[in-house]
């Protein structure tokens, strides 16, 4: 097959000894303002994030290298299409890897002797956000005492606030960016905008009637999730459609559509929090009811007709609480609709048209109270909203750049211990079980041999799962 990459021009920092690594113009956006203060620093494109065993299949790279081509920036492209590239060689310039994600190249044996850190890339879904896996760092930034809180057990995290914020406590939002948004829209009318998540957790098939029936009277921005673009387009279809609903992607800042924005309309988003760390107006939708949380109670990520659909959510996750009663950020609409319905365009329960109007009135009626609650969430989980987020996290990283590396993280290895001393015990229970039974020694020693074999973030949920 023709290596459709070949002829891919890329902008290599021959000082680079630190790599951030991206996978969606979202990554982008979290690590520019740290970028800015690494002069030793470059971008890394090209590492996989489709995956085909979970029907997520896209032009996540086609995208993601068109975006870089137009940013001034370095950044240094690693064409796993040609089969003169090796990885470790790749990897080689480099001593740091900053990412979101232990995921394909920063769980790979042959960075194994890099340093690693972890920028958060959300406050939202607790369970996944603080799971076991940020052990393998050797630095994690939190964003403030909430997060910190959580970390700190892997005894490797530091609060160095949101970085992505700079620009906003700064006042130095891309003002081509932001004029060319106010040009779009109508001054007469407030602005909406909705920021969903993605899969099952995603409200889009929820609000379509509603947003497109209010859109004659307030300007509607709709955002959705970096990965809604790539795998989920079929779910934007019925806002696409309506010629008065702007459609923003994930190529777009999401701080000039807050600066615009006098309402906020999300669901079980980190956008969440992005709203109140902006300080705007929110209304939230609630569609998760008891029997959900039963339902997924055991599981890390969720699957739908053989496709994965989101990381796990729980009650006590912090985008879930901001709706309880009496302490809701905002006002929340609550429908109780098929758990899988929501998934189905043209199927389940809608958010009725006058119930988001309501919601709308009743959060301007009532902004002192629900500001005050933001005000509580943001000190909460929000530290240093000074502009200086991106340099103090860049100090940080390079003071790790220059330590010596530390021995295996306590947790780090008791994971893999873990992991390793289970599928071993299975296995030996099953060899002894099988002179009993022996059809049962095929089937689960191929099952554990399978979960032994897969790459380390696969291996983790499949085990998380068996216990968990």
């Amino acid at each position: 097959m023709k290596n459709k990459y070949l002829n891919i021009k890329d902008n290599p920092n021959p000082a680079a000894n630190i790599g951030f690594i991206c996978y969606t113009p979202f990554h982008f956006y979290l690590y520019k303002n740290i970028y800015q203060y690494l002069p030793n620093s470059e971008f890394i494109i090209g590492e996989p994030y489709d995956s085909e065993e979970f029907g997520r299949i896209s032009n996540y790279l086609e995208n993601l290298l068109d975006f870089f081509s137009t940013q001034k920036v370095y950044w240094r492209f690693i064409n796993l299409e040609d089969e003169r590239v090796a990885q470790n060689e790749f990897y080689n310039k480099y001593a740091l890897l900053v990412s979101t994600l232990y995921y394909g190249a920063t769980a790979a044996p042959y960075n194994k002797d890099k340093k690693l850190v972890r920028v958060m890339y959300t406050q939202a879904k607790d369970l996944w956000n603080f799971g076991p896996w940020s052990a393998y760092f050797d630095l994690i930034l939190a964003y403030g005492s909430y997060s910190q809180k959580f970390l700190s057990i892997y005894n490797n995290s530091v609060v160095a606030g949101n970085p992505k914020f700079d620009d906003w406590f700064s006042n130095e939002i891309d003002e081509e960016s932001l004029e060319e948004l106010k040009n779009s829209l109508d001054p007469a009318k407030k602005t909406v905008l909705y920021l969903p998540t993605t899969g099952m957790l995603s409200s889009l098939n929820l609000m379509t009637q509603s947003l497109n029936s209010v859109s004659d009277e307030y300007n509607i921005i709709v955002k959705a999730h970096h990965d809604t673009y790539l795998y989920e387009q079929d779910r934007l279809a019925p806002y696409k459609e309506n010629s008065r609903i702007i459609i923003k992607s994930d190529r777009d800042d999401i701080l000039p559509l807050l600066k615009v924005a006098d309402f906020v309309i999300s669901d079980n988003s980190g956008a969440i929090f992005d709203a109140i760390l902006a300080d705007r107006p929110i209304i939230l939708i609630d569609f998760l009811n008891e029997d959900f949380f039963k339902r997924f109670k055991e599981t890390w990520y969720y699957k739908f007709e053989e496709k994965y659909l989101g990381v796990a959510t729980n009650q006590q996750s912090i985008e879930q609480m901001v709706k309880n009663p009496g302490k809701e950020v905002g006002p929340v609409i609550k429908i109780r609709s098929n758990v899988n319905q929501n998934l189905k365009i043209g199927l389940g329960t809608q958010v009725s048209v006058d119930n988001l109007r309501e919601s709308l009135a009743f959060a301007l009626q009532n902004e002192g109270i629900f500001s005050r609650r933001r005000e509580k969430i943001r000190e909460l989980a929000f530290s240093y909203n000074d502009g200086q987020c991106g340099k103090r996290a860049a100090e940080k990283i390079t003071k790790l750049l220059y330590t010596p590396k530390s021995g295996p993280n306590f947790f780090a290895e008791a994971l893999d211990r873990y992991y390793d001393q289970f599928i071993a015990r299975r296995l030996e229970i099953y060899e002894v079980n099988s002179r009993v039974a022996k059809h049962k020694l095929g089937e689960s020693t191929e099952y554990y041999l399978k979960i032994k074999s897969l790459p380390f973030w696969q291996k983790m949920i499949a085990v998380m799962k068996e216990f968990f």
